[in-house]
């Protein structure tokens, strides 16, 4: 019994020693939760910020088709289209529906195939027909405005990408064009300079000065200007563009003059 104590008391450690131990236990756990706590939070943050990027986004898209098949609506209960012109007419509006839905249908997946992995999803794909589409859904905007959609891109021409991100992209800039062009043109292009692709977007509107030009690259605030017939806007739809070419290692260029046009190059 004696010397089973005096081991004891060469072994033990000192119980202000095992306190101490306890107290850093229990700190370097609750450290561990808070982490992963914040990991947690940071996690959802980014989730909340994604699954509004994507209705912002929906909604942004949504409002030109719709607004076009109201004015188009307006315009024959006033009496100012033509009967004969109807027919016509009706296809456009059936082929604007159409691309609608299907546009919806694309940023829908795209979304959740983002929300799943929280990255670009690159993959080869036809530029001249994702171009078409386009033009597509801004055949009746573009009509209003008595302006020409003109594709240059060669029919074959292929890219790699995301083609949702490039599909959004340049139905902005196309969009944007045409709210700014009457009576002209909208030609889209593309180049190739080395390993770069350069996507442009040229139209014949209303121009810019070159501080106006400036601004619009260096502004991410939602300041919107109206357009030829005072069409309004969120001015959202510049900035996601801008993010989205940064996300895809892209930059953006504009090249303006008043009263001759605009230029929006994307190097890719």
């Amino acid at each position: 019994m004696e010397n089973y104590m005096i081991e004891m008391k060469e072994t033990s450690l000192p119980w202000s020693f095992i306190g101490k131990q306890n107290i850093l236990k229990v700190l370097a756990n609750r450290l561990v939760k808070i982490s992963n706590l914040s990991a947690k939070n940071d996690e959802l943050n980014s989730l909340i910020e994604t699954q509004k990027r994507i209705i912002y986004i929906l909604a942004h898209d949504l409002r030109n088709p719709l607004a076009s098949i109201k004015n188009i609506i307006e315009l024959k209960n006033s009496g100012v289209l033509d009967k004969k012109d109807w027919p016509e007419i009706m296809d456009m509006m059936a082929s604007q529906l159409n691309t609608t839905i299907e546009m919806v249908e694309n940023v829908v997946n795209w979304g959740q195939l983002h929300l799943k992995t929280g990255g670009l999803q690159f993959e080869a794909f036809n530029l001249h027909e994702l171009v078409e589409r386009i033009f597509s859904s801004e055949l009746i905007n573009g009509t209003v405005k008595n302006n020409n959609l003109i594709n240059e891109i060669e029919p074959g021409a292929i890219i790699y990408s995301d083609p949702w991100v490039i599909e959004f992209i340049l139905r902005n800039l196309i969009s944007n064009a045409n709210k700014f062009t009457e009576t002209g043109s909208i030609t889209v292009i593309m180049r190739q300079r080395g390993s770069k692709i350069i996507l442009q977007v040229t139209d014949t509107g209303v121009g810019m000065t070159d501080k106006q030009a400036r601004e619009l690259l260096n502004n991410n605030n939602y300041n919107s200007t109206l357009g030829t017939k005072k069409e309004k806007g969120s001015g959202l739809g510049l900035i996601l563009v801008k993010e989205f070419i940064e996300r895809i290692n892209g930059t953006l260029t504009v090249e303006s003059e008043v009263h001759k046009g605009t230029t929006f190059k994307i190097e890719i």
